[in-house]
């Protein structure tokens, strides 16, 4: 964390606030709600999992989502 924050300092950037988001925010990944209900429930305290496409863009939009919740961020 301490490199993440002097990196952070070095190029005089700020990560996006942290905003909470519901279900009705996103779609669901259905599976991972189950898999994590039966192996991880207490993720789901935290975590929502968000269905992206596998269009071979899916790496790129599931950072975009987790840095902005947008995907518009995701075009090159």
């Amino acid at each position: 964390m301490v490199i993440i924050t002097t990196l952070l300092q070095f190029y005089n950037v700020m990560l996006p606030t942290v905003s909470a988001v519901t279900s009705s925010d996103v779609t669901v990944h259905k599976q991972s709600i189950a898999l994590l209900r039966d192996h991880k429930l207490s993720l789901l305290d935290q975590y929502l999992p968000e269905d992206v496409a596998g269009d071979g863009n899916c790496l790129f939009q599931a950072v975009s989502v987790a840095c902005t919740v947008a995907r518009r961020c995701t075009r090159i």
